[in-house]
């Protein structure tokens, strides 16, 4: 599963659910657009997605009753009714905290699940992404930080450069890694700690994590095509991820990267007291088209929509009135 989150709800009126014959006060000031796909209509603001309407589906039945942020993330993410409407710890676990447990005897080297967040948002309960009542070796693997700029580093991958500094070259850094799993192993340390522990030596010794993480391995076409900034390398390494063994790989699309104009606000929570919609929706858009139909379009390209869930969702729309409230 590759999880695209959207917290602060995008408006779904401006992007997948125009109303062209409704009232001003109801649709707004965008105009759909035809796509492939016969009498399905997108935003203006969309035109990569109407190339490749025939290649995903609009769900338009989910709905809850919750007007929070707090509660709308955690009835989506974990698919009750939490017990506090408001704020963001759980008492029932994230859907990936799920997967993680049912796939624990899947041994790949890479993480079960992991989550693409920008800096100072790894937190468990900045998203409702806990684990409740599940044991932490279910959490996230949190991947921090733009993908895209320059530096960019996963932490916790690989073996620190003081110590690959004492080795010769490529060969012997990888031998040593068998040796000290060797090592490990018949010492019986690897039977005393406990899983969590387990799969954090696991990643860090994995050549295969360190590779999958990495995106220089990609074209600069390819990587262009998904787009230089925070949104399109989340989504291409989440597909990187997922292609080598990863189960479930959440990628939180916010704040695409690089300097944010005035009228915007940092995520989707685009309600008048935050931002003018209009505005945002024409600067933050097209980053969202661009990585989505990347993301949409590679997976088929690799066959890997055979396998491979796509979801993108946020917690909630905007109301069918337009408001300066």
């Amino acid at each position: 599963v590759i999880f695209v989150w959207l917290p602060g709800g995008a408006p779904h009126m401006e992007t997948y659910d125009m109303k062209p014959d409704a009232p001003a006060e109801y649709r707004g000031i965008f105009q759909p657009i035809r796509t492939n796909v016969p009498e399905l209509q997108v935003c203006e603001l969309l035109p990569l997605h109407a190339k490749c309407a025939d290649r995903y589906t609009i769900i338009r039945s989910v709905a809850h009753t919750f007007a929070d942020h707090g509660g709308g993330h955690k009835r989506f993410l974990t698919g009750y009714a939490p017990k506090e409407p408001t704020g963001f710890v759980v008492d029932n676990p994230m859907c990936g905290s799920v997967v993680a447990k049912h796939r624990e005897h899947f041994k790949t080297g890479l993480p079960n699940y992991v989550a693409l967040v920008d800096g100072g948002r790894q937190g468990l309960d900045t998203f409702s992404f806990g684990t409740a009542y599940l044991d932490k070796g279910t959490a996230p693997f949190f991947v921090v930080g733009n993908p895209a700029q320059p530096g960019f580093k996963v932490e916790n991958i690989g073996l620190a450069p003081e110590m690959t500094n004492r080795l010769e070259d490529r060969a012997t850094l990888l031998g040593g890694m068998d040796r000290l799993r060797r090592d490990v192993d018949q010492s019986g340390l690897m039977d005393s700690m406990d899983r969590f522990s387990q799969q954090a030596f696991d990643i860090l010794t994995s050549p295969r994590a360190a590779e999958a993480f990495d995106l220089s391995r990609e074209s600069n076409q390819t990587r262009d095509r998904y787009g230089r900034h925070a949104f399109g390398h989340r989504a291409l390494m989440a597909r990187r991820l997922v292609e080598a063994g990863s189960s479930f790989v959440t990628v939180v699309m916010e704040n695409p990267g690089g300097p944010m104009p005035t009228y915007g606000t940092y995520n989707w929570d685009s309600h008048a007291v935050n931002c003018h919609i209009f505005d945002d929706a024409r600067w933050r858009l097209p980053f969202y088209d661009q990585a989505v139909t990347a993301l949409v379009e590679d997976l088929y390209a690799r066959g890997l929509d055979k396998k491979v869930l796509l979801v993108v969702t946020g917690e909630f729309g905007r109301t069918p009135r337009l408001s300066v409230q």
